[in-house]
């Protein structure tokens, strides 16, 4: 199933979705500091999703 965020802060909810193996189409965020952190959390989900499949 796809989705869109909006007003999406950190990006708890995204990871719970992207957990729930939901599709991210479209993510918004108004606060550079809640962008910048989300940004970053979702690097480290990515990257510990793509060392599960090496490991």
């Amino acid at each position: 199933m796809d989705y869109i965020e909006l007003f999406a802060g950190c990006g708890g909810l995204s990871l719970g979705l992207e957990s729930a193996e939901f599709k991210l189409l479209f993510v918004n965020e108004l606060s550079s500091i809640a962008s910048k952190t989300y940004v970053y959390m979702y690097i480290i989900f990515l990257m510990k999703i793509l060392t599960s499949f090496l490991f």
